[in-house]
């Protein structure tokens, strides 16, 4: 009788090569890559779609690897088209992941550009407009990070270069994207018992006018972050 095999438990384990790279860090370099689809299970089962984001459009900075190559494959697997924005030295990188992008049968357009000049941030909010008609998601995604023995080590001019990469960059890419984006979803009140036991009965009338859905949520929207949270998909973010 043949012994069947038994299926183990995907779990991620830390790189064992040593590896360092010049900046911008590329993906093709890694050793091993890093996984943009794949999630621990019972064996490893690859991340399904189900249309939460169909026909939705999505800028990504830094989309070309990492985080942002992750975000981008998976939002293209729940029906968005994308737009990566990423250095020039970044190309080949990016290339892969629009590859990836369009094998889940969505469109992905690519922008080179260095966003700390923010004239690189009004264009691609502008390009990918023109791309697709609309911008429903922006992802500030783009940073970078030095390392540093001692605080009193940290060179002011690096200092200043961070926050025009991680945040100025950011504000830019937000001032301009929200030129095309429209008022949705939102924090909001709940419609919940805590709500009439702290209001008056004419409080409550038309509290959750105030809303941008003009409805007060539910706790059924709410539940499903708890759950993700709890699962073992969360184990990176809940110990």
């Amino acid at each position: 009788m043949a012994s069947q095999e038994m299926k183990l438990p995907g779990t991620f384990q830390p790189p064992r090569v040593p590896q360092s790279q010049a900046k911008p860090g590329l993906e093709k370099n890694m050793q091993p890559a890093s996984e943009p689809t794949q999630l621990k299970g019972d064996g490893f089962v690859d991340y399904v779609g189900n249309n939460k984001l169909k026909d939705k459009s999505v800028l990504i900075t830094g989309g070309d690897s990492g985080i942002g190559r992750a975000v981008a494959v998976l939002m293209a697997r729940e029906g968005a088209d994308v737009t990566i924005a990423h250095l020039p030295e970044e190309q080949e990188d990016a290339k892969d992941t629009k590859q990836m992008v369009e094998a889940e049968k969505r469109s992905c357009f690519l922008f080179a550009g260095d966003l700390t000049n923010y004239e690189n941030c009004r264009r691609v909010v502008d390009e990918h407009f023109r791309s697709y008609g609309s911008l429903n998601i922006l992802v500030n995604n783009a940073s970078q990070q030095y390392m540093c023995k001692a605080f009193t080590d940290i060179d002011l001019n690096t200092v200043e270069h961070i926050f025009r990469s991680n945040i100025l960059q950011m504000f830019a890419m937000t001032k301009y994207a929200l030129t095309y984006m429209k008022k949705g979803d939102t924090p909001g009140a709940i419609y919940t018992p805590i709500q009439p036991d702290t209001r008056t009965a004419k409080q409550m009338e038309g509290w959750h006018t105030k809303s941008p859905l003009g409805r007060p949520g539910q706790p059924s929207e709410v539940a499903p972050t708890f759950v993700f949270l709890a699962s073992p998909e969360a184990s990176l973010y809940c110990v």
